[in-house]
């Protein structure tokens, strides 16, 4: 994916927690994938997401895409 791929890290104590990968892709910003090291019920999800709507408007994409 080269220069198009964008990660955003997500970290906790100096610690790795989650990631997001991300295509940009002219007008669209594409959502490929999230990690976590471990399942657990907390609302970094939604910082992700946030975090994710904020690069979009950053990189000035006209859309947001979602792979389920």
């Amino acid at each position: 994916m080269g220069a198009h791929s964008k990660a955003l890290l997500f970290f906790k104590d100096n610690a790795l927690i989650g990631h997001a990968l991300l295509l940009h892709d002219g007008p669209i910003l594409r959502w490929l994938y999230f990690g976590r090291n471990e399942a657990v019920n907390d609302s970094l999800y939604f910082y992700v997401a946030q975090a994710v709507i904020d690069t979009a408007i950053q990189l000035e994409a006209k859309v947001v895409e979602m792979e389920a």
